[in-house]
C-alpha cells in the first residue's frame, strides 16, 4: 500500500484502489491535507462517484463537505446528473458547512436556478454570503441585494465584488454581434489576390478600399 506522501504526490496519478486510502485522508486530515487529497482524487482516471457518496450519510458536517467539493473537481469524469442530483440534495443538508459547500461547487457549474432557490430559504449567515459571491459572479444583483439586506451587516471583500459584478449592466467578456463599431481594418495580401480579397469583403462589410 502506498504511503500518504505518494498518494498526494501531484506527478502520480492514482488509482481506483488508492480511493479508500485517498478518502481517509481527505476526512481526517488538516485543510492542508484535505485539499491535497481533492486534488488526487480529481486525477483518477476511472468514476468514483459511487464511492465519494457511499458513505455520505452518517458522516461529519466536514467529512460530507469535503466529499462534495471532491466531487465537484471531477464532474468532468462522472454522470453529470448523478453529480448535480448529489449537489442539490447537500443544499437542503442540516449542516450549513454542507450547504456551503454546495453552494460553492454549484456556484461553479453555473447553477442560477438552484442557487436562487436556495437563498430564498437560507438563514445561516456563512451559507448566505457563499450564495451571495456565487449568484453575483453569475451576475444575479436582484438576488444579491435581497441577500445583502436580510444580512443586515456590511458585505465583504468576497461579497463586495461579487455585488460589483452583478450591478455591471453587461457581463464581462460579452459578445454583442448587433453592435456597430466603425474602426479601420488593414488586410494584406499578395498583389495577385488584390482584386479577389476585396470583391469578397465588400461583400461582407459593404464596401474596401483597394491598394
Amino acid at each position: 500500500m502506498r504511503d500518504a506522501d505518494e498518494l498526494l504526490d501531484p506527478s502520480h496519478t492514482p488509482s481506483r484502489r488508492d480511493v479508500s486510502a485517498l478518502l481517509e485522508l481527505l476526512e481526517s486530515g488538516d485543510e492542508k491535507t484535505a485539499k491535497r487529497a481533492t486534488a488526487a482524487l480529481a486525477r483518477v482516471q476511472s468514476p468514483i462517484a459511487p464511492a465519494l457518496l457511499a458513505s455520505h450519510v452518517g458522516a461529519s458536517a466536514t467529512a460530507r463537505a469535503r466529499r462534495l467539493l471532491a466531487l465537484g473537481a471531477r464532474i468532468a469524469g462522472e454522470d453529470a446528473a448523478v453529480v448535480r442530483a448529489a449537489l442539490h440534495d447537500a443544499l437542503g443538508d442540516e449542516e450549513p458547512q454542507v450547504r456551503k459547500a454546495a453552494v460553492r461547487v454549484l456556484g461553479a457549474l453555473e447553477e442560477r436556478p438552484a442557487l436562487r432557490a436556495r437563498a430564498r430559504l437560507e438563514s445561516a449567515p456563512s451559507v448566505m454570503r457563499a450564495l451571495g459571491r456565487a449568484l453575483g459572479k453569475l451576475g444575479d444583483a436582484e438576488a444579491v441585494l435581497e441577500l445583502q439586506a436580510r444580512l443586515g451587516e456590511e458585505l465583504g471583500p468576497g461579497e463586495r465584488r461579487a455585488a460589483r459584478i452583478a450591478a455591471r449592466p453587461e457581463r464581462v467578456g460579452a459578445v454583442h454581434l448587433d453592435k456597430k463599431i466603425d474602426c479601420l481594418v488593414t488586410f494584406h495580401c499578395r498583389a495577385g489576390l488584390v482584386s479577389v480579397r476585396g470583391e469578397e469583403l465588400g461583400e461582407v462589410g459593404g464596401g474596401a478600399e483597394r491598394r
